[in-house]
C-alpha cells in the first residue's frame, strides 16, 4: 500500500516559512538534503531547445535541488511553483513547474513550523481530494504600503516599478500594483520633472 502523502503547494511553503522568519530556500535545502519530499506537475527538460522534452507528474529528487541551488542562474516563481535552472556543467535548463512539498516532512525538519495551508486548487488532486482549511495571509495597512513604495521610490524605482517589485518584499506578497500605487498617489509630485532651462 502507498503512503498518501498531503502536500503543500510552494506558495502555502513560503508563506509559512516567512512568517516564523526562516527564508523560503530553507525548503530547497532540506529538499536537497533529502529531507523533505518534493512534486512537480510537470518537468521540462532541454527547455527552450528544439530537443525538449517534458514529463508529467514527476518527483523530484535531492540531485534536482543540488542543481538548481548550485546553477549559474535559477529562477524561482514561489506563488506559481514554477523552478528553473540552468544546469553547471551542460548548460541545459530545466524547468519543474507545479511544485509541491511534503507538509508532513516539513513540519518534522522544522518543528516551529505553522500549519498555514490554504487549500490551494492544485494541491486537492494530489492530497487525494481533500482540500486542507483556508488561513490567508491579510494584507498590510495601506500606512505601511505607502511606506515601503516611499523606500522602494528612494532606492531610485520609478512609482510603477515599484508597485511590481513590492510583491517580492516578504509581507507585501499579496499587495496589487494598483493598490500599491493608489497608497502612493497623494505623496508624490504629478506629471514629468520639468528639464531645468
Amino acid at each position: 500500500m502507498t503512503e498518501q502523502i498531503d502536500w503543500m503547494h510552494s506558495s502555502e511553503v513560503r508563506t509559512s516559512l516567512t512568517s516564523i522568519g526562516l527564508p523560503p530556500n530553507t525548503a530547497l535545502e532540506l529538499a536537497k538534503d533529502g529531507r523533505v519530499r518534493t512534486h512537480a506537475q510537470g518537468i521540462f527538460e532541454n527547455y527552450g531547445r528544439p530537443d525538449q522534452t517534458s514529463k508529467d507528474d514527476k518527483d523530484l529528487y535531492p540531485p534536482f535541488w543540488d542543481d538548481h541551488l548550485s546553477a549559474l542562474t535559477n529562477y524561482q516563481q514561489w506563488a506559481t511553483g514554477d523552478f528553473t535552472h540552468c544546469h553547471r556543467r551542460s548548460g541545459r535548463t530545466t524547468k519543474a513547474f507545479g511544485v509541491h512539498f511534503s507538509k508532513s516532512d516539513l513540519m518534522k525538519a522544522i518543528p516551529s513550523l505553522k500549519d498555514t495551508s490554504s487549500g490551494h486548487p492544485d494541491c486537492s488532486d494530489l492530497s487525494g481530494g481533500q482540500p486542507t482549511t483556508a488561513i490567508k495571509p491579510s494584507l498590510p495597512s495601506n500606512q505601511l504600503i505607502a511606506a515601503k513604495m516611499q523606500e522602494l521610490i528612494g532606492l531610485g524605482m520609478t512609482r510603477d516599478v515599484a508597485a511590481k517589485a513590492i510583491r517580492q518584499v516578504a509581507g507585501f506578497e499579496q499587495v496589487g500594483n494598483e493598490l500599491a500605487r493608489n497608497c502612493v498617489a497623494n505623496q508624490l509630485p504629478l506629471g514629468r520633472p520639468k528639464k531645468p532651462a
